[in-house]
């Protein structure tokens, strides 16, 4: 699409808003166009008119647009929109340019109904729907669900052959899960759809290391010895911190973004030496094994995934489709279809699957058949 193309598509978005017709897929367009602006550091528009408009459309659009006073949002909407429009190098950033990323086909995510979690002994516990309380316990732990929603280890000390024993934990996330753990040392690690977590019911004195696939936010426990995150891409070693890590192997990078404190963190293919993050700064590894250290765009978009909505911060159309493969479920096949091109927004995780894919068509000159729990890619 040309820029006078892109230009047109918004303006006739702004005379639905105008005219009362806006839709759904309007709204959430017009709402990634406000996400992305604020987060390029382009700040043409005035804070707070941004502010303003970002706030209630976030607060009232996304998650309750029924109940919204449609007159004052609507005037916020246009007065922002208008602006946006202003700014000819803004559709850049949402709708960018093609990369160097490969052909591929997107792929089918593992076929899970429930959370598992896998004991030592072989034992498989569903996740889904359990009562507060004792979940399961033995001689040496025991594991609850706690007020909070954490699934919780609790080590019993002085036991008989409790200092020699150390016992392998897995958790499983099925696509649109996700699950909280607490671990025996405190540590809290939220857990995203479509991932794998493997821990040791204790850890070793002065080292704890969990291995991780897929995406976790970890709160690490300070003062209890080194935490080490390993993954395909990366190894992320702290001592007390607040961290998200992201390492699906469907996606093209691995990502692990530093929200407070400090870590040391290093690419596993070229071997590199370990790179000392600051706060508001991310590692990213791509699939060649190259490595780069950026500053984050924004901290709602690392982290906000754990309320469930969906956040996409200028990625490729095909890392967006992952998270919507991951969030609703289904599986979408490209084919042998380009994804490079670069997109922006937030989805209300109480928004359908269809209605997503109705912004995504705007902007990415595609048209989404769903067809049960696949979902078919057309030309527009």
């Amino acid at each position: 699409m040309t820029e006078k193309g892109k230009k047109e598509n918004a303006e006739e978005i702004c005379n639905r808003f105008v005219n009362d017709e806006e839709t759904d897929a309007d709204r959430n367009l017009l709402l990634s166009w406000l996400h992305a602006y604020r987060a390029s550091e382009r700040v043409d528009l005035r804070e707070e008119e941004l502010n303003g408009a970002f706030e209630i459309s976030r607060s009232k659009i996304m998650t309750d647009i029924k109940k919204v006073n449609r007159y004052r949002v609507k005037r916020l909407w246009i007065a922002a929109a208008a602006a946006v429009l202003i700014v000819s190098s803004f559709f850049y950033l949402y709708i960018g340019q093609d990369g160097d990323f490969n052909d591929r086909s997107l792929t089918l995510v593992e076929e899970l109904d429930k959370a598992v979690l896998s004991l030592e002994n072989g034992e498989s516990i569903a996740l889904n729907n359990l009562d507060t309380g004792l979940v399961t316990e033995n001689e040496l732990y025991s594991i609850y669900l706690d007020n909070d929603g954490f699934l919780e280890y609790r080590y019993k000390e002085g036991e008989l052959g409790v200092e020699s024993v150390i016992s392998w934990h897995e958790i499983k996330t099925p696509a649109k899960e996700q699950l909280k753990v607490k671990l025996v040392d405190g540590t809290e690690v939220w857990l995203n759809a479509s991932s794998t977590l493997r821990y040791p019911s204790r850890f070793e004195k002065d080292r704890r290391e969990v291995f991780l696939e897929g995406e976790a936010y970890f709160k690490v426990t300070k003062d209890a010895g080194e935490f080490i995150v390993e993954t395909d891409p990366q190894i992320v070693q702290v001592l007390g911190t607040e961290f998200n890590v992201e390492a699906y192997k469907s996606s093209s990078v691995a990502k692990t973004s530093l929200i407070t404190g400090k870590v040391n963190v290093r690419g596993t293919k070229n071997k590199d030496s370990a790179i000392s993050l600051d706060p508001g700064y991310q590692f990213i590894t791509k699939e060649n094994g190259g490595s780069t250290v950026q500053k984050i765009k924004s901290i709602e978009y690392t982290s906000g995934w754990r309320n469930g909505d969906i956040y996409i911060l200028d990625e490729s159309l095909y890392d967006a489709l992952k998270k919507i493969e991951r969030a609703y479920g289904v599986k979408i096949d490209v084919g042998n279809r380009k994804l490079e091109r670069r997109v922006s927004g937030v989805f209300s995780k109480n928004q359908s699957l269809e209605t997503v894919l109705k912004t995504l068509e705007k902007i990415s000159e595609l048209k989404f058949n769903v067809k049960g729990e696949s979902v078919l890619i057309e030309n527009n």
